[in-house]
């Protein structure tokens, strides 16, 4: 899990790089989603 200080510089942060908080999760939710989907294979 990435670590964010505050949610006030979070957010600035978010809002610089236009880019929304449910895009981002988006993202980060298809990469541990793939991640996740290898492990379980790999130990079944």
């Amino acid at each position: 899990m990435i670590y964010l200080p505050t949610l006030d510089k979070s957010q600035k942060l978010l809002n610089d790089k236009l880019m929304t908080y449910d895009e981002i999760v988006s993202l980060l939710g298809q990469e541990n989603e793939h991640l996740f989907t290898h492990e379980s294979k790999t130990i079944s």
